[in-house]
C-alpha cells in the first residue's frame, strides 16, 4: 500500500519505487525535483553559507539521518521536510526487515543447538513426549552406493531362494516387515515348516506372527535373545526399520549362504531426535551393517578348506575331518575326553581352550572362561578367548574373515580352519 501511494504521488512505475525502497534512503533531493514531487529546489555552491547549503545524502546505518538538505526559503524547507519523511519511512522499513531476519535466525539457532542443519523430522518427531526419542534415516543415507549394493544383493538372494514359491521381493522394508516373506524364506533355508498362518489381516496378528518367526530365526542362527533383541527387535522390524532388517538378512546370509558376497564397509547414518525441555534436539549416529574388513567366502580368494568343503567329493572331506578328529582326541584323551563330532562338540570353546593349554604348555585360569557354559553369551565369550589366544599366544591366523561367532553357529569351514591352524603347528607334538 505504501508503495502504491509513492507511485501515485511521484508518477513513477512500481519497479522504480521498489528499487528506491531497497535503499537506506527513499530519494535524494535531486530525484524529488526530477519526478516533480516539488517544483524547485535552491542549490548553492559549496562555498555558500551552511544555512543555504543542500547536501547529497550519505548512507548512515548507525541511525542518523541520511539526508538533511536545508534552505532559507520555504520551498527548500518543504523539500527537506518531505524527503526526510520519505527517507525515514524507508529506513524504518529496512530496519524492520533486518530485525525480523535476525530474529528468525536467532530462533533457529536456539532451537537447533546440536547441529547446524535441521533434518526433516516429520510428524513423528513433533509427537514425542518429554524425554522420549525416536530415530530416522538421514536423508541420502540410503542412496549411498555401498548401501544400495547391499540391498540389491540381499534382494537378489531372497528372490533366488523363493523362486519356486513365486515370491518377488522389490523392497526389503515394505515386503519383510510383517513376517510372511521371512517365514517362507526360513522354511526354504531350514527345510522345515513353521506352524504359523500365512495370511493375517489384523495388525495384532501380523505382529504376533512376526514375533514367532523371529524366534525361529534366532534358534536357527543360534544366537541369544539379548543379541537378537539388540540387532533386530520385533518392534523395529514391524516398523520397517532398515537397519534392523538389513542386519537380520546379513545374519541369514552368513549362516545359510556364505558364498554370497556382501559389500564390506556398509554403514547407515541415523538421526536420533529427543525432546528435552520442550525443544527437539537431535544427533547423528552411525550404524555398522558390515565391517570394513568384513568379507565372506565369495569375496576372498578360495582357500583349500573352502574348496574341500564345497567340492563334490564327500570322501575327501570325510578323510580330512578324520585326520583332525584323530589329532584332537590324541591330546584330549589325556583328560579322558573323547570327541566324536567336531562341529557340535567344539562350539562352546571349552575343548578348544583345553587343547590350547595342553599343546602350548600353559594353564588357563578357570575364572577366565566358563567351564560349563549354559548360554550363548558364555559360549561366545569362550570362543573369543580362543581366538585371542590363537592370535596373541600362538601367533596363528585361523583364516581371513573367520570370526568366533562362526563356531557358535556350527560353521564347518570355520571349525576346520581353527583346528587346522593348530594341527599345522602341533601335528608332530606327542
Amino acid at each position: 500500500m505504501l508503495n502504491g501511494l509513492y507511485a501515485k504521488h511521484t508518477s513513477q512505475p512500481m519497479d522504480t519505487i521498489e528499487r528506491w525502497m531497497d535503499r537506506d534512503f527513499f530519494m535524494t533531493a535531486e530525484e524529488a525535483v526530477q519526478v516533480g514531487l516539488v517544483d524547485k529546489m535552491r542549490q548553492t555552491s559549496p562555498s555558500a553559507n551552511a544555512g543555504t547549503e543542500v547536501r547529497s545524502p550519505v548512507s548512515n546505518r548507525g541511525g542518523g539521518d541520511s539526508v538533511n538538505p536545508r534552505s532559507d526559503s520555504g520551498s527548500g524547507g518543504h523539500t527537506t521536510s518531505l524527503v526526510d519523511k520519505l527517507n525515514t519511512m524507508s529506513r524504518v522499513r529496512r530496519r524492520r526487515q533486518e530485525a525480523e531476519a535476525l530474529a528468525t535466525e536467532a530462533r533457529q539457532a536456539m532451537e537447533d543447538p546440536l547441529m547446524p542443519i535441521t533434518p526433516e523430522i516429520g510428524p513423528v518427531g513433533y509427537q514425542l513426549a518429554e524425554g522420549e526419542e525416536c530415530s530416522m534415516l538421514e536423508p541420502h543415507s540410503k542412496e549411498r552406493p555401498v548401501v544400495k549394493e547391499l540391498i540389491e544383493t540381499l534382494i537378489d538372494w531372497i528372490n533366488k531362494e523363493l523362486i519356486d514359491e513365486r515370491i518377488l521381493v522389490r523392497d526389503v522394508e515394505a515386503d519383510l516387515y510383517d513376517g510372511q516373506v521371512l517365514q517362507k524364506l526360513l522354511e526354504k533355508l531350514t527345510g522345515s515348516s513353521l506352524n504359523q498362518p500365512e495370511l493375517t489381516q489384523t495388525e495384532m496378528g501380523q505382529r504376533q506372527r512376526l514375533k514367532l518367526v523371529l524366534e525361529e530365526v534366532r534358534n536357527a542362527l543360534g544366537v541369544s535373545e539379548g543379541y537378537a533383541a539388540q540387532n533386530w527387535p520385533v518392534s523395529a522390524i514391524f516398523s520397517k526399520d532398515l537397519v534392523a532388517i538389513l542386519r537380520l538378512l546379513v545374519a541369514l546370509v552368513r549362516q545359510f549362504a556364505p558364498g554370497v558376497r556382501l559389500p564390506p564397509g556398509c554403514q547407515i547414518t541415523l538421526v536420533i531426535v529427543r525432546k528435552l525441555n520442550g525443544v527437539l534436539q537431535h544427533r547423528r549416529q552411525v550404524e555398522v551393517i558390515t565391517d570394513a574388513n568384513d568379507a565372506t567366502d565369495g569375496s576372498l580368494e578360495r582357500d583349500a578348506i573352502s574348496a574341500l568343503v564345497d567340492c563334490a567329493v564327500p570322501e575327501k572331506l570325510e578323510a580330512f575331518q578324520q585326520v583332525l578328529l584323530q589329532f584332537v582326541n590324541q591330546h584330549l584323551n589325556k583328560l579322558n575326553i573323547v570327541v566324536t563330532d567336531l562341529q557340535k562338540q567344539m562350539d562352546d570353546g571349552v575343548y578348544f581352550l583345553l587343547l590350547l593349554g595342553m599343546l602350548g604348555g600353559y594353564f588357563i585360569p578357570l575364572h577366565k572362561y566358563h567351564l560349563v557354559p549354559r548360554t550363548n553369551e558364555q559360549k561366545l565369550a569362550n570362543l573369543q578367548l580362543v581366538l585371542q589366544l590363537l592370535e596373541e599366544a600362538e601367533g596363528l591366523e585361523p583364516g581371513v574373515g573367520t570370526r568366533a561367532d562362526d563356531l557358535l553357529r556350527h560353521d564347518l569351514k570355520a571349525t576346520l580352519r581353527f583346528l587346522y591352524a593348530l594341527y599345522s603347528r602341533y601335528k608332530d607334538a606327542e
